[in-house]
C-alpha cells in the first residue's frame, strides 16, 4: 500500500501526471545525497525537457502539449513529492511564461512556437519595479541594467522573463532574454537551509541587450504598470502545489520509515501506537484537503483563462484572491506536516540519511521570499473587507 491521491477524473488529464510520477520515481534514488550536496538538478531538468513536460502549458497549435492548469498543478505536485527543488523550478517555469497574459488577442504565437520548438525552460526575473532599468534604443529594443539580490530560475533555465522600468517614462517593459546573454552576471552564494538545488542567487544585468522581438507584445489595452494578468492566480497555484507536494512527500517518507526503519518502542511496534496512528490520520486528512483546494482553484483558473479576452477586473481579482488563499493555506499546512511527522517517529528520523527534514526546509524557505504570510492574508483581507483590487500596481 502507498499513500494515494485521488486521480483527476477526466481520463484525458492522466498522461502528463503519470509521466511526472514516473520521472519523480526515476529521480528518487539520488535525491537525498544531491540535496545534501546542493547539486543543481541538471540531469533531471534535461529529462523534463526531453519528455516534453516543459511544453505542457503551450497549446497544441503552437507545438505544445495543450495542457491546462489542472494538469500543471498536479505535475508540480508529483515532482515536488520527491524533490521540491525540481517541482519548484518547473512551477517558476509555468508561472513566468507570461507572454500570452500580456497578449490575450494574439496569444504571443511566435514566442509560444519558439519555446515549444526549443523546449525552453523559463526562469524568473520579476521583482520591485526599480530592480532593473530599461533604456530605449533606436531599433525599438532596450539596454537593461540592475541587480536583484536573490533570484530563482535563470541559472538553470534557457530563457528568462524580466520586467524593467523605462528611464524615459513611468512605465514597465516585459521582455525575455536567453540566460547566457552577454552582460548577465550570476553571483552564486546560495547557502540557505532549503531549496538548496535551485541555484537561487543574486543576478546583475550590465547593459544587457534586449532585442525588439524580445519585448513582449501588450494587447491588454492599458500601459504596463503592474504584474501580468493572472499573476496572483498562477503564482498561488504553482507555489502552493510545491508545498502540497512537499507535504505528501514528507508523509510518504515518514510512513516508509515507520514501517521499515524503526525498532519497537516500549515493546510495541510503533505503527501500532494509537498516538502515531491518530497523528498520521490527522496529517493525511489535512494533506487530502489541500489537494481538493488545489483542484478547485485549478478548475477556476482554467475557466477564467478560457474567457481571458473578456474577463473583467473584478473577475481577475476574484481568481487572484483564491490563488493567494491556496498559497497561504498550503504554506502553513506544508510547514506543519513537515514538522509534525517527527512527533510520530522520534529522533532517529532526523538522521541525514533519512532525508525527511528536507521537505520542511524547502517549504519553510520558499514561504519566506517574499513572505507568504502575512502578505497573502493582508491581500485577501484588503480584498474582502475594503474591496481593494489585487492588481499589484506599482508606485511608479
Amino acid at each position: 500500500m502507498t499513500l494515494q491521491i485521488e486521480p483527476i477524473s477526466d481520463d484525458a488529464l492522466d498522461d502528463p501526471v503519470e509521466l511526472a510520477r514516473a520521472l519523480a520515481q526515476e529521480f528518487r534514488p539520488a535525491v537525498v545525497e544531491q540535496e545534501r550536496l546542493g547539486q543543481p538538478p541538471t540531469a533531471e531538468l534535461a529529462r523534463v525537457r526531453e519528455t516534453g513536460l516543459v511544453n505542457l502549458h503551450i497549446p497544441v497549435e503552437f507545438g505544445g502539449g495543450g495542457g491546462n492548469w489542472q494538469q500543471i498543478a498536479r505535475v508540480i505536485l508529483e515532482l515536488s513529492r520527491v524533490d521540491p527543488n525540481i517541482g519548484g523550478l518547473l512551477a517558476y517555469h509555468y508561472h513566468n511564461f507570461v507572454a500570452p497574459f500580456w497578449d490575450p488577442f494574439g496569444d504571443a504565437a511566435e514566442i509560444q512556437r519558439k519555446s515549444a520548438e526549443n523546449r525552453w525552460l523559463w526562469g524568473h526575473l520579476t521583482g520591485p519595479p526599480d530592480t532593473f532599468h530599461a533604456t530605449p534604443q533606436p531599433d525599438g529594443g532596450f539596454l537593461v541594467s540592475g541587480t536583484k539580490p536573490q533570484n530563482t530560475g535563470p541559472a538553470t533555465g534557457d530563457v528568462t522573463v524580466l520586467h524593467a522600468l523605462r528611464v524615459d517614462r513611468r512605465e514597465l517593459i516585459y521582455a525575455y532574454v536567453p540566460t547566457d546573454r552577454e552582460g548577465i552576471i550570476y553571483h552564486g552564494g546560495w547557502n540557505h537551509l532549503g531549496l538548496r538545488r535551485t541555484e537561487t542567487q543574486p543576478i546583475s544585468f550590465e547593459n544587457v541587450v534586449v532585442h525588439p522581438h524580445e519585448v513582449l507584445t501588450n494587447t491588454t489595452g492599458r500601459p504596463i504598470q503592474s504584474m501580468p494578468p493572472f499573476y496572483h492566480a498562477t503564482g498561488g497555484l504553482g507555489f502552493g502545489s510545491i508545498y502540497v507536494g512537499a507535504a505528501w512527500g514528507a508523509l510518504d517518507r515518514a510512513r516508509e520509515y515507520l514501517l521499515t526503519d524503526q525498532s519497537p518502542r516500549h515493546g510495541q511496534a510503533v505503527a501500532d501506537d494509537p498516538f502515531v496512528q491518530a497523528l498520521f490520520g490527522e496529517l493525511i486528512t489535512k494533506a487530502t484537503a489541500l489537494v481538493a483546494f488545489q483542484s478547485e482553484l485549478a478548475r477556476r483558473l482554467d475557466r477564467a483563462y478560457a474567457h481571458r479576452r473578456a474577463l473583467s477586473q473584478d473577475e481577475h481579482d476574484e481568481i487572484g484572491m483564491h490563488g493567494e488563499a491556496f498559497r497561504s493555506l498550503a504554506a502553513r499546512t506544508g510547514i506543519e506536516i513537515g514538522n509534525r511527522v517527527f512527533d510520530a517517529l522520534g529522533a532517529g528520523a532526523a538522521r541525514r540519511s533519512v532525508g525527511l527534514d528536507r521537505y520542511w526546509r524547502d517549504v519553510r524557505i520558499h514561504s519566506l521570499h517574499p513572505p507568504t504570510y502575512p502578505q497573502s492574508e493582508v491581500l485577501i483581507g484588503k480584498y474582502l473587507i475594503n474591496d481593494e483590487a489585487l492588481r499589484l500596481r506599482f508606485p511608479l
